[in-house]
């Protein structure tokens, strides 16, 4: 890969151009996902509220540029919506895989110097849970499914809709502060972890800058 910038329809980084081009596409259907057996549908331009509403919630949060998100989840909506909303934030995605046990979560998030944490649901909490006081970086931990967490209280610890609502006040508070930072954006930023699968030893993670994302797109 060459070291030259690489620009698609005038962006160097995904969160430049995911905002170009779900702009563009609007109404158009991004995805869909069954719910109790039912299609639902979501727009482009729902999946940049959702993913802008996560980014402005990082950054009510304190989050900076280069901050570690990770994702502990199956795939679904809220995993693509958590994994742009953290680049939108200048943050770097690292996606966990969702058949790790505590001890392997453990490492992937400390050796990832994750801050904010999103997790699929209580399995996935558990797993955290088990370990969070090896994990004092981990500041803050959200949930896509609620179910089977009705009365349980974490000082850390919320449902995916808390964050979401406290992006939509941040953003009304602050407006136009996700494009300052997408569009400050760099193609050496980090845009994301992936770590090996371990077999031979600890997990390591790969470090996948922008511009190694969009050459993958051309």
């Amino acid at each position: 890969m060459s070291d030259a910038t690489i620009t698609i329809e005038g962006c160097r980084t995904l969160p430049q151009l995911f905002l170009k081009k779900s702009t563009e596409r609007g109404a158009r259907i991004a995805m869909r996902e069954k719910d109790f057996g039912i299609w639902q549908s979501y727009s482009w331009d729902d999946y940049r509220e959702f993913a802008k509403a996560i980014a402005n919630g990082l950054l009510a949060c304190g989050a900076q540029r280069g901050d570690v998100s990770s994702i502990l989840s199956e795939d679904c909506k809220e995993w693509l919506f958590a994994d742009y909303g953290a680049q939108l934030a200048g943050g770097t995605t690292n996606g966990v895989y969702p058949t790790y046990q505590a001890r392997q979560v453990e490492h992937a998030l400390s050796d990832s110097g994750t801050r904010f944490l999103f997790v699929e649901d209580e399995e996935q909490l558990d797993k955290f849970l088990e370990i969070e006081e090896a994990l004092p970086h981990v500041e803050r931990v959200w949930v896509f499914d609620w179910k089977g967490l009705r009365d349980f209280e974490h000082d850390k610890v919320d449902r995916i809709e808390e964050l979401y609502e406290q992006g939509r006040q941040y953003g009304e508070q602050h407006p136009g502060r996700v494009e300052r930072i997408v569009a400050d954006g760099r193609p050496d930023d980090l845009a994301a972890l992936v770590y090996t699968s371990g077999t031979t030893g600890l997990p390591k993670g790969s470090m996948l800058p922008q511009r190694y994302a969009m050459y993958q797109l051309t």
